[in-house]
C-alpha cells in the first residue's frame, strides 16, 4: 500500500500503558546512582537488553542479571560478577537463539559467555571464549543479527574488526578501515546482516560491505558536534542517528545509504546533556527515544511527507539511566494491541526498578487480533553458519507470526531444535526432523551441523534414456555455479530447498544410528507422497545436501513406479479383476512385481558386502504403449559402495487394514460431506486391493529402517499436480502419454488407497493451501509383517501403522469400539447466539474459569459492587434483561466459585477475605439481587483462596485449595454441618489449582514451583511428584484414567504445550505436543467416554480439540477444531446426558464471549444417524447422583461412581441395525444429470429451506407476545 499523502498513520494515536506495580521487575538491577552511561565520553550502549528469553542488565562495573519475562520476584534471576580491567567498555545480546553473550573491557580483553535456559532458579553462563586486550578500550561491540558466531569490535587499535567465535579458538576475520585514531562512537550492523555502518570520533560516517573488502564503499563527515556520542541504529537500509548539534542540542536525523549518506531530515530535540538513545522497531518503521532523566519517550515513525512522524508519551518517573531496551516482539499481549514493550529503567519509592511500559494502539475492540497492527518479525533460528556467511549466503532466519492462532508452526520448528549445543558452535542448535522421543536420538557426527551445512549446487546426473522415473546416483562432487532446479527459489518453510534440508537432516542422523548399530549396508529410506507432488524434485534436492561436503555420501534412489508388472503382468491383473476398476491399470497396490522388489532390495541390502558390486535398477517407462507404460530393456547400473538407498513412491508405507477397520473407514467416507473418490467402488474391491497391499507390505517394509511422507493438503491438488507432470512429459517425447481424462481416472484408481490407508504423522513444517508439507517418522527396527497383527505399531514403520486400539473407558461396556474414527469430529453453533445482551462482564484472574453451569443455569461474574455472580436459567434463551436475570452478592470481590452438580444445587463463591459463601440456587436460577447465602465457611488460617469445588460424588463435601503464608492445604467442608473436618497441609510452596481422579479417591495438584502432585488427601504419605512446564505461569490439570494425566501450560516465554503424564511410582512426562505461542492461558476438559480433549483460551475464536491415547504410536493427536466469530472469555462443558444422540453429538458447551453466550455443539458424521450409535455413546458418568457421604468418604469410602446410559427407549442400538449391501453402479448416462437454470435455482432454494429447517438451535425459544421490539434495536 503506498504511504499516505496526508501521513495518516495507525501508529499516531498510540497511548503508552502503565501494568500494576506488581509487573514490575525491581530485584538485582544496576544502581542509578553508579551509573555513567550518560558521560558525555561514554560509549557504554546500555544497561538493558534483551533477547527471545531473557532480560539482562549489566553496569558499567560488571554486574551481570539475567532474568526471564515472567520473573518478576526475586527467583528465577541469575548474578554474575564479570568484566576485568576496570569495568564495562561496551556489550552486547544476540537475538538469535544459543543466548550468546560478549562483553568488552576498558582493558581490551573480550569475554564471550553462553546464557542458560530459563527457570525458576537458572543456572550460571557457560564462558565460552576469551579474546586477549588488543592494548586499548574496547569501544563498540555488536554480534551479527542473522548469524551466531560473528562478533563486530572496536577499540583504539582497531576500529572495527569482526571476530568468527564458531570454533574453539577465535579467529579474527576481518579488520576494517577507518582513519580514527580515538576510535569509534558507534558501529552496528545491519537489519540482514551484510553491510556494516559506524560513526568515528571525527564525526565521519563509513559504510562497509566487510566481504567486499576492508575500505568503505562510501562515507561521509556529518555536520554535527564530534566531541559528543553518537548513536547509531539501521531501519531498513537507512541509518537512523542521535547527536548533538554544533550548538549542542540534541537531534535525530535520517541517513539514506542509497544516495551517499545524504540526509533525509534532520531534528532538533532540546539541550539536555544524556545522549538518546534509539530503539528501532524494525517492521513498522518506528524508532523509540529516550535519554537519562527524560519524563518524555518519543515514538518517530518514519513516513508520511516529511519523512518522519513523531508522537510524544509521558513517562510516571524519569528514566534513571540510558538502559532503554525493547522486550521481543514474541512476549507481547497482542490482544491487547500492544505495538511494544519498552523495559524503562526508573527510580520510585520503592527503590530501583525496571518499568515494562506498554505502547498500545486504541481500538474499538479487543476481542479480535487485529492483523494489520502485526506484520511478521524476523525469527530467532539462524538458517546459517559463520563460514556460509563468510562465503557470500545471507539466508536470513525464517519469518514468525505474531497471530496466536499462526504462531504454532514456528514454535513447532523451535522445538525439533536440539537442546544440545554443539562444541564448536555453542549458539547454534540444531533441528531433529525426527518426531521419535528424546530417548531415540542419535548423536550426530561431529563434523555434521544439521541445521546449518552450506549448500553448494551440484549438477543432476543425466538421466537414463526413455525413462521418466530414473534413478539418480550422484558422486561427491565439488560446488558448481549452476544452481539445480530444487533451488532455485528462496527458501521458505513451504520450498523445496526448504523440505530438503529438514529431511536430510533427519536422514543423516537415522544414518549415524544405523552405522553405530554395527550395520554394513545402506540406509535403506522410504519416501512416500501423492502423484506429482514433486518427490522427484525433492530427491533431486536430497542428493545435493546429501552429497556435498563434508558428508559426501553416495546415494541411490529408485521409483516405485519402476517396479510395475510389465504390460503383459499388467493386462493380466486386470483380466483377473475384471469387476474391479481400481485395477484395470497400473497404481495401485497388485500392480507392482513384489517378486522383482525382493530381488532388487536384497541386491542392494547386500552391495556393499564385496568390492565394486553392480545392482541393475529396473526402469518403467510410462510413454511405452500408449501411454500404459512398460518395463523398459534398460537399466541402470549402481555400483557400491553405497550409503544411502531411497525408494520413493505415493504408496510407500502404505499399511493393510483389518477388515473392521476397512469396513468403517469405508462407512464414514460414504457419509463424508466432500466425495472422497473411493465411495464410487465397492468394499469388496477396496478389500481385494488391502489383500495386495498386506502381500506387498510384508515383503517389502521390512527392508527399511526409516520412512519421510508427503502429505497434500487437498487431495483435489493431486491431480493437478499429476496432470501437469503429464503434460511435462508429453512435451518432451512427441506427446506420447495419456490423455488428460486418462490421467484423471489413473488418479482416482489410487485415491481409494490414499484415503483408506493413508496415516496420520506429525508434520515438520508448515504447509500452504496446496503446497504437500513434508513429515518423517523414525522407524523401529523392521519385521515381516505376516508374522504378527499389522496394527501392532512398534513392529513396522510407524507410518505405515495402523490405528492402535484405544484403552476402553474405566466402566464401559463390552460393545465399546475404540476404533471408531474421531477425525471427523464437526462442530457447530447457531448463527443467531442462544442468549443475547449480557451484562458487563467481571474479570478473575488470567487463570479462573468465569463460566461455569449445570444442565439448568449458568453462573458467571458481571461488573458490580460487591462481587456479583449472574445466575442465568438456560429455558431463557434471547435477549437477556438488564443487569440480567438475577445475581448473587457476596459482599466482596470474587476470587473463585463452583457449581454443584448434584440434586442439592449449591454454588460455593470464594471471595477475597478468605471466606466461602454457599447458597442454593433452584433450576428456575434467581430474580433480581438473590438471597444472602446460606452459609459462611471459613478455615483457620486461611489466606488465600486459590481454587474451590464440590467433590464429585460425595454428599455435602466441599473442597477448598488455599496458600497461607508459604504454605499450601487442601480443606474440606462438611455442608450438613457447615464445619472444617479436614485439612491435607501440602510439601508445596503454592499451588495453582488441583483435579479429580476418575474415581475421585485422588487430586493432581498443580504446583506453583512447576510439578505435579498427586495424592490421596486422606492420606497425605502417599504423595508422589514430578516436573511439569518450566514456566512459572499457572497450568491446568485433567485425569485422563486412573493412571494418566493432562496438564495444558506454557514452556519457556509464551509457548503453550500439552504434556501427559503417566501415574506410577512418580509422575513422569510420557509425550509432549506444542500448541503455539500466545499468553493467553490454556484450559482443558477431557471426555472419557470418547477420549477427546477440548482445549481453549480467554480472548481467543477456537476451540481445539485432541484425540488421547496414551498406549497408542501417537499419545497427542490433533483433531478439527471449532473457530468462532467473535473471541471468547469463558467455555463450559455441560453434562453428557445434555447432548443429542440423535444429532450424534458428542459434547455440548456454552461459549461465553463479551456480550453473547451461545450453544456449540460437536457432533460426528455418521451413515445411520436413525440409529442409536452404541460404539460411541458408552454408559457414561452420572455426574448428577452421590453414591456417598461426605463422613464415610473422610473415612476411606471408594464406591464406584454411578453411570447412566444415553440410549432412548425409541432408538434401536446401531450394533443390531440391518446389514445393507452396496448398491449396483448406475450405467453412465451422457448428460444424464444436466439441469435447467430454473431447475438449478428450485434446488438452491429447496436446500436453503430444507438447512433452515433441520436447524432447531432456535426453535426451542419460547414465543414472544406483545408489540414487536423498535427498528433501532434491530
Amino acid at each position: 500500500m503506498p504511504p499516505s499523502r496526508f501521513g495518516a498513520s495507525k501508529f499516531r494515536n498510540a497511548q503508552p500503558y502503565i501494568p500494576a506495580r506488581e509487573a514490575w521487575y525491581r530485584t538485582n538491577l544496576p544502581s542509578s546512582s553508579n551509573s555513567t552511561t550518560s558521560s558525555s565520553t561514554s560509549t557504554f550502549s546500555a544497561e538493558i537488553k534483551t533477547n527471545r528469553e531473557w532480560i539482562v542488565t549489566l553496569s558499567l562495573a560488571g554486574e551481570l542479571s539475567y532474568r526471564g519475562y515472567d520473573m518478576t520476584g526475586k527467583e528465577g534471576v541469575g548474578v554474575l560478577k564479570v568484566g576485568s580491567g576496570g569495568g564495562v567498555g561496551d556489550w552486547d545480546l544476540s537475538r538469535l537463539e544459543g543466548g550468546t553473550l560478549a562483553i568488552g573491557g576498558l582493558d581490551g580483553s573480550i569475554t564471550v559467555y553462553s546464557l542458560p535456559s530459563p527457570g525458576p532458579s537458572p543456572a550460571a553462563p557457560s564462558l565460552r571464549h576469551t579474546i586477549p586486550s588488543s592494548g586499548s578500550a574496547i569501544t563498540s561491540l555488536s554480534l551479527h543479527p542473522t548469524t551466531p558466531d560473528l562478533l563486530l569490535a572496536s577499540s583504539l587499535s582497531q576500529p572495527v574488526a569482526i571476530y568468527d567465535l564458531s570454533s574453539s579458538s577465535v579467529s579474527l576475520v576481518i579488520q576494517l578501515n577507518a582513519k580514527e585514531p580515538k576510535g569509534m562512537w558507534s558501529a552496528g550492523w545491519s537489519p540482514d546482516g551484510r553491510l556494516v555502518a559506524g560513526v568515528g570520533k571525527s564525526g565521519t560516517c563509513y559504510v562497509w560491505d566487510p566481504r567486499a573488502g576492508g575500505d568503505a564503499i562510501t562515507s561521509k563527515t556529518l555536520n554535527l558536534q564530534a566531541l559528543k556520542p553518537v548513536r547509531l541504529a539501521w531501519v531498513g537500509d537507512d541509518i537512523f542517528l542521535t547527536s548533538f548539534s554544533k550548538t549542542r542540542n540534541r537531534e535525530y536525523s535520517l541517513l539514506s545509504t542509497s544516495a551517499s549518506l545524504s540526509t533525509t531530515f534532520s531534528q532538533s530535540v532540546d539541550t539536555s546533556t544524556a545522549p538518546l538513545i534509539p530503539l528501532v522497531d524494525e517492521e513498522r518503521r518506528i524508532v523509540h527515544l529516550a535519554g537519562r532523566g527524560d519524563m518524555t519517550l518519543r515514538q518517530i515513525e518514519l513516513s508520511g511527507p516529511m519523512g518522519f512522524q513523531e508522537s510524544l508519551h509521558p513517562l510516571p518517573h524519569p528514566l534513571a539511566s540510558a538502559g532503554l531496551a525493547l522486550a521481543s516482539p514474541t512476549t507481547l499481549p497482542v490482544m491487547n494491541a500492544q505495538i511494544a514493550t519498552l523495559l524503562v529503567p526508573v527510580v520510585d519509592k520503592d527503590g530501583d526498578a525496571i518499568l515494562p511500559l506498554g505502547i498500545r494502539v486504541p481500538r474499538r475492540q479487543l476481542l479480535d487480533y487485529h492483523e494489520d497492527l502485526y506484520p511478521d518479525v524476523l525469527g530467532t533460528v539462524p538458517e546459517q553458519t559463520t563460514e556460509e556467511w563468510l562465503k557470500g549466503e545471507d539466508r536470513l532466519p525464517l519469518p514468525i507470526s505474531l497471530d496466536p492462532s499462526r504462531r504454532g508452526s514456528w514454535e513447532a520448528e523451535l522445538a525439533r531444535r536440539s537442546q544440545a549445543v554443539a562444541e564448536t558452535s555453542p549458539a547454534l542448535k540444531a533441528v531433529s526432523a525426527t518426531t521419535a522421543t528424546p530417548s531415540s536420538a542419535s548423536t550426530l557426527a561431529p563434523d555434521f551441523k544439521p541445521s546449518n551445512e552450506s549448500v553448494h549446487p551440484v549438477s543432476a546426473p543425466t538421466p537414463a534414456p526413455d525413462s521418466t522415473t530414473t534413478p539418480l546416483i550422484p558422486e561427491p562432487q565439488s560446488s558448481s555455479t549452476s544452481v539445480p532446479a530444487p533451488f532455485a527459489e528462496p527458501e521458505s518453510t513451504s520450498s523445496t530447498r526448504y523440505k530438503a534440508r529438514i529431511i536430510t537432516e533427519h536422514i543423516v542422523e537415522q544414518l549415524e544410528v544405523h552405522r553405530t548399530q554395527g550395520k554394513s549396508g545402506p540406509l535403506m529410506v522410504g519416501l512416500q507422497g501423492p502423484q506429482g507432488c514433486g518427490k522427484t524434485t525433492l530427491c533431486d534436492g536430497l542428493l545435493s545436501y546429501l552429497a556435498e561436503a563434508p558428508r559426501d555420501l553416495k546415494v541411490a534412489v529408485l521409483s516405485l513406479d519402476d517396479l510395475y508388472r510389465t504390460n503383459a503382468g499388467l493386462k493380466d491383473i486386470a483380466r483377473k479383476h475384471h469387476n474391479n476398476q481400481l485395477l484395470s491399470g497400473r497404481g495401485p497396490p497388485g500392480t507392482h512385481d513384489v517378486a522383482l522388489a525382493a530381488s532388487i532390495l536384497d541386491a542392494v541390502k547386500s552391495i556393499n558386502d564385496a568390492p565394486d558390486r553392480v545392482v541393475h535398477l529396473p526402469i518403467f517407462d510410462k510413454s511405452l504403449c500408449n501411454g500404459e507404460g512398460d518395463r523398459s530393456e534398460t537399466t541402470v547400473d549402481v555400483q557400491g559402495p553405497l550409503d544411502i538407498f531411497i525408494l520413493e513412491g505415493w504408496s510407500m508405507g502404505f499399511a493393510p487394514l483389518s477388515e473392521d477397520d476397512l469396513t468403517a473407514r469405508f462407512a464414514s467416507g460414504k457419509n463424508a460431506e466432500k466425495d472422497p473418490y473411493f465411495t464410487a467402488h465397492s468394499l469388496a474391491s477396496l478389500s481385494e486391493l488391502n489383500d495386495y497391499l498386506d502381500e506387498f507390505a510384508s515383503t517389502v517394509y521390512p527392508h527399511f529402517e526409516t520412512i519421510v511422507a508427503i502429505e497434500p493438503t487437498d487431495y483435489e491438488n493431486v491431480f493437478r499436480w499429476r496432470l501437469e507432470q503429464e503434460q511435462a512429459m508429453k512435451a518432451k517425447n512427441g506427446g506420447k502419454g495419456m490423455a488428460d481424462e486418462q490421467v484423471r481416472a489413473f488418479v482416482e484408481s489410487t485415491a481409494p488407497a490414499s484415503k483408506t490407508t493413508v496415516p496420520t504423522t506429525t508434520s515438520i513444517s508448515p504447509s500452504t493451501a496446496t503446497a504437500p508439507a513434508a513429515k518423517t517418522e523414525k522407524t523401529p527396527e523392521p519385521r515381516e509383517l505376516s508374522q504378527e497383527p499389522a496394527a501392532t505399531p512398534t513392529s513396522q514403520p510407524a507410518s505405515t501403522a495402523a490405528p492402535a486400539a484405544k484403552p476402553s473407558p474405566p466402566g464401559s461396556a463390552a460393545s465399546f469400539n475404540p476404533s471408531w474414527s474421531r477425525k471427523f469430529l464437526g462442530a457447530k453453533a447457531p448463527l443467531i447466539p442462544s442468549y443475547d445482551s449480557l451484562p458487563p462482564l467481571a474479570t478473575l484472574r488470567p487463570d479462573s474459569l468465569i463460566l461455569k453451569a449445570t444442565p439448568y443455569v449458568a453462573f458467571f461474574p458481571i461488573q458490580g459492587t460487591g462481587g456479583r455472580l449472574c445466575v442465568h436459567p438456560l429455558a431463557k434463551k434471547g435477549r437477556m434483561k438488564l443487569g440480567g436475570e438475577g445475581y448473587l452478592s457476596s459482599g466482596v470481590e470474587i476470587v473463585d466459585f463452583a457449581v454443584e452438580l448434584l440434586p442439592a444445587g449449591r454454588v460455593a463463591v470464594a471471595g477475597e477475605d478468605g471466606a466461602v459463601r454457599v447458597w442454593r440456587v433452584a433450576q428456575t436460577g434467581v430474580e433480581g439481587v438473590g438471597p444472602e447465602a446460606e452459609q459462611v465457611l471459613k478455615g483457620k488460617g486461611i489466606d488465600k483462596i486459590a481454587q474451590v469445588e464440590f467433590h464429585p460424588t460425595a454428599r455435602d463435601l466441599l473442597v477448598v485449595g488455599s496458600n497461607d503464608s508459604g504454605t499450601s492445604a487442601i480443606r474440606f467442608f462438611d455442608l450438613a454441618s457447615g464445619n472444617e473436618t479436614k485439612v491435607c497441609h501440602l510439601d508445596a510452596k503454592g499451588i495453582f489449582n488441583f483435579s479429580w481422579s476418575p474415581k475421585d479417591d485422588r487430586l493432581a495438584i498443580s504446583t506453583k514451583d512447576g510439578h505435579v502432585l498427586v495424592l490421596d488427601p486422606r492420606d497425605p504419605s502417599s504423595a508422589i511428584s514430578g516436573p511439569a512446564h518450566d514456566s512459572p505461569r499457572s497450568f491446568q490439570l485433567e485425569w485422563i484414567d486412573d493412571t494418566h494425566l493432562i496438564s495444558v501450560g506454557f514452556s519457556r516465554g509464551s509457548q503453550r504445550k500439552i504434556n501427559l503424564y503417566n501415574i506410577g511410582a512418580e509422575v513422569k512426562t510420557i509425550s509432549s505436543v506444542l500448541v503455539d505461542i500466545s499468553p493467553s492461558v490454556l484450559f482443558a476438559r477431557y471426555d472419557p467416554d470418547t477420549c477427546i480433549l477440548y482445549v481453549w483460551g480467554k480472548g481467543e475464536r477456537v476451540i481445539q480439540a485432541y484425540e488421547i491415547h496414551p498406549d497408542a504410536n501417537e499419545p497427542i493427536a490433533k483433531l478439527p477444531s471449532y473457530t468462532a466469530g467473535e473471541a471468547q472469555v469463558g467455555v463450559c462443558v455441560l453434562p453428557k446426558r445434555t447432548v443429542d444422540v440423535k444429532k450424534v453429538e458428542v459434547a455440548k458447551v456454552l461459549r461465553l464471549t463479551g456480550k453473547t453466550m451461545e450453544e456449540v455443539s460437536f457432533s460426528i458424521p455418521r451413515n445411520k444417524p436413525d440409529f442409536f450409535q452404541d460404539d460411541i455413546y458408552i454408559d457414561t458418568l452420572d455426574v448428577e447422583t452421590p453414591v456417598t457421604s461426605a463422613a464415610d468418604w473422610l473415612a476411606g469410602a471408594n464406591p464406584a461412581p454411578a453411570r447412566r446410559s444415553l440410549k432412548p427407549v425409541d432408538m434401536t442400538p446401531l450394533s443390531q441395525a440391518p446389514k445393507t449391501t452396496s448398491a449396483a453402479k448406475a450405467k453412465f448416462v451422457p448428460a444424464k444429470d444436466v439441469m435447467s437454470e430454473d431447475e438449478k435455482k428450485r434446488r438452491e432454494m429447496d436446500a436453503l429451506f430444507a438447512k433452515a429447517k433441520a436447524d432447531e438451535s432456535s426453535d426451542d425459544e419460547p414465543q414472544r407476545g406483545g408489540l414487536d421490539p423498535p427498528d433501532d434495536d434491530w
